[in-house]
This record gives structure tokens, sequence and C-alpha cells, in this order.
């Protein structure tokens, strides 16, 4: 078991590393980006003000993807009973918060979430 969280961790750490060393060109062009870079291609992850390099809304649906996924598991194995698409709908619910959106409907546990807790993911 702790082989399979070691892989589920580091296909999401991968994926992010490789949406933030991606980030800057998102929408460049391959001549846009060898004018931008030298030959060799990005070389580095660009740091914000912050410190931290930004990652697209590519890994924040990933990340709450994940999240959906674990509390379904979760309340399946707790409760014996859990609609995996219903659940990860939830948490993309709650993505749609961090971005500014308004609520579609209110639901009770609009907020209940790891994710929506991390400022960093907000827009």
């Amino acid at each position: 078991m702790r082989r399979q969280k070691d892989y589920f961790r580091g296909c999401l750490i991968g994926g992010a590393i490789g949406d933030a060393l991606g980030y800057p060109v998102e929408f460049m062009s391959y001549s846009e980006i060898q004018l931008r870079y030298d030959p060799q291609g990005i070389q580095d992850l660009e740091l914000g003000a912050n410190g931290l390099a930004d990652i697209s809304d590519d890994t924040q649906m990933t990340l709450f993807t994940a999240e959906g996924i674990l509390r379904a598991q979760s309340r399946g194995l707790m409760k014996g009973i859990a609609h995996i698409p219903s659940v990860v709908y939830f948490a993309y619910q709650r993505w749609l918060i961090t971005q500014g959106y308004p609520l579609y409907e209110e639901y009770e546990r609009a907020y209940d979430g790891w994710l929506i807790k991390v400022p960093e993911l907000y827009a």
C-alpha cells in the first residue's frame, strides 16, 4: 500500500512540476518560446513574487479530482456507500469557489473540503 501511495504522490507532483514549467509558455507559439528562451528551452521554474512557481487550472482540477476520489473512498469505507461522480462534482464546486465563481446552488457542505482551505489555490 505504501508503494501505491508513493506512485500516486509521484504522479501528482510530477504533473504539478510539469505544469509549472509549462505554465509561462502555455499559450505561446513555438517560435515565441524560442525567442524567449535559449535553444535548450526552459531550464528552471519561473518563480513569482511570492517565491512560488505558478500552476494552471489543470493542476488545480487534478488536485480537486483527487480530493473527490479520496473523499468518496473514505465515505465508502466508513458508511458503506459512495457515489464517486457525485463526490467529485462537489469537489469541483469547491474549486469554482476558489476561482471566484458563485455557487450554482447552495449545499450543506459547500466549504467542507481540504483544498478549499489552501489560499494558494485561489485565483
